[in-house]
């Protein structure tokens, strides 16, 4: 039974659970391990976040966001290092910092970061179950591929102005897709999408994906009016609206003139434009190298993936031209450059339930144990939806019955950074690696560092300089004289740990298994 996307077929009548004893135990054997599956996954979710929400970024992105609060303007030099202080900083994303460090003034640490680790199953999981897609869809079909997502999610997501590109692409997509159900007028569409890109505009530079997935939408739409592929409409042509696909250049329009509502203009995209040529970024930040398909995160993406390649037989009757196109591009654009991750994924939780609907609606009269298993899947529904509340809520408010959110990668610098503090002399001129720089300012936001995580503020020739003395390559002993450097704090495994730990050049002032710090002797 093909079913056409513009019908709109009853969800599924309630029936009983099949008379013969071995069926229904098949049946309730089936729906019990669905139970418990999505259980786990929640509380591996849960475990992992709090580890990896927090990133070494947080912390410049708070202190960055306290220096607006405080001053009421954007730094126009970096106020971090000590070697680079004069040198102009674009501060691209001004709004997620203020709005972060605004929160972390009422809620603290331990508060904004529960609230990220909540934020995000809402987005990815309760949105597309309670409202986020064109109609309702049984739960089952819903939480297979979300609950995949969430799991995916732990290899890349954290509290990052990432999570806002995802958040308004979400709503972007609710948006576009109510209008196709006249079920949002245009100008309100227009009026909504032009408050969201001035934000968007300045909180991060995904507003560039928004304006992308706005134009897939827009292709979707015409390869459906015109039968390109003979993609089966997701709803019937809107009578009255000949000019429809003239509104989409307006609203494409409108949106990337909002979108240049920002402190810097069009310099956003230039800015854009030339971080995406500087090859160095590839080989020292791991999310813009491709996925290692060996960490479990992207094992279970895998299985995202299988279900979107065992549909595409049916995808001309399971998907909608753009629910196709943003899965391709988006996986195809993730396998090369593992941070479209965050987003990709958002799609497959939006589109995957619609395209798994259509399938099993043709298939279920054929499969006694998928149309009963899905359908009593329903039963759960409400449990689904307190599980979330509940547990969202105590781990909000009940913080003293989990575990605290730790510093992530920080968490084993603490005590190496916290000793330095005590042992810095006004004299020093601190040589140290990105993180240990970005985690200083977790606990010291006014201590001056050689290099942080903002990699691409300080230049490939600058972190040319930096790597190379940190594995010891050419001229590494050149750029410890050329910055007079006298004192290092880095991670005591790197190369120059060891080389320096080996001489009587450098006295060792602290050393544990993460951290070592030195200060040269006195000649």
């Amino acid at each position: 039974m093909n079913v056409s996307s513009s019908e709109s077929p009853t969800l599924f009548q309630k029936e009983s659970p099949p008379k013969k004893w071995g069926k229904k135990i098949l049946w309730l054997l089936i729906l019990g391990f669905s139970v418990f599956l999505f259980i786990k996954c929640l509380f591996f979710y849960g475990k992992r976040m709090l580890y990896d929400s927090f990133t070494p970024d947080l912390a410049w992105i708070l202190d960055s966001g306290a220096y607006i609060l405080k001053q009421h303007q954007l730094p126009r030099h970096d106020i971090y290092s000590w070697t680079l202080s004069t040198k102009s900083w674009v501060l691209y994303q001004w709004l997620f910092e203020a709005s972060t460090a605004f929160l972390y003034k009422i809620f603290g640490e331990q508060g904004i970061l529960r609230t990220f680790i909540v934020f995000v199953p809402c987005l990815y999981v309760l949105f597309p179950l309670c409202g986020g897609l064109p109609r309702k869809i049984p739960t089952l079909l819903v939480l297979i591929p979300t609950t995949l997502v969430l799991l995916v999610l732990t290899v890349n997501i954290s509290l990052r102005p990432m999570i806002v590109t995802a958040f308004f692409l979400a709503l972007q997509y609710v948006f576009v897709h109510r209008y196709r159900l006249e079920k949002l007028s245009f100008k309100s569409l227009l009026l909504l999408s032009i408050g969201m890109y001035i934000l968007w505009g300045n909180m991060h530079m995904g507003v560039i994906l928004g304006l992308f997935s706005l134009l897939i939408m827009a292709v979707g739409d015409f390869m459906e009016h015109r039968k390109i592929y003979v993609f089966t409409p997701v709803v019937p042509e809107i009578e009255g609206h000949p000019q429809r696909f003239q509104r989409y250049g307006i609203l494409l329009g409108s949106c990337f003139l909002a979108s240049l509502v920002n402190p810097y203009g069009f310099g956003i995209y230039q800015y854009l434009t030339a971080l995406s040529s500087k090859q160095y970024l590839n080989n020292i930040i791991i999310e813009l190298q491709s996925p290692n398909f060996h960490w479990d995160c992207y094992q279970y993406f895998m299985g995202l993936l299988v279900i979107f390649i065992l549909l595409m037989p049916m995808v001309k009757k399971v998907f909608s031209a753009e629910g196709f196109l943003h899965l391709l591009i988006l996986t195809m654009c993730m396998l090369f450059v593992q941070r479209f991750v965050v987003w990709t994924c958002l799609f497959y939780a939006f589109i995957l339930p619609k395209a798994l609907y259509h399938w099993w609606f043709s298939l279920k009269e054929k499969s006694y144990i998928l149309k009963y298993t899905v359908q009593g899947f329903e039963t759960f529904r409400p449990f689904v939806l307190l599980s979330f509340v509940t547990i969202g809520f105590a781990f909000l408010f009940l913080p003293q019955y989990f575990q605290k959110v730790n510093y992530g990668n920080c968490q084993a610098l603490m005590n190496g950074i916290d000793t330095y503090e005590h042992l810095k002399l006004p004299t020093d001129k601190l040589f140290n690696s990105g993180n240990i720089g970005s985690c200083m300012l977790v606990h010291y936001p006014h201590q001056k560092v050689f290099l942080d995580t903002r990699f691409d503020f300080y230049g490939a020739k600058y972190m040319s300089q930096t790597l190379n003395t940190l594995m010891i390559g050419s001229g590494w002993e050149q750029v410890l004289k050329q910055w007079k450097i006298n004192t290092i704090m880095v991670e005591a495994n790197t190369p120059l740990a060891q080389m320096l730990y080996a001489t009587d050049q450098y006295k060792i002032l602290y050393r544990d298994d993460s951290v070592i710090i030195l200060r040269k002797n006195p000649p």
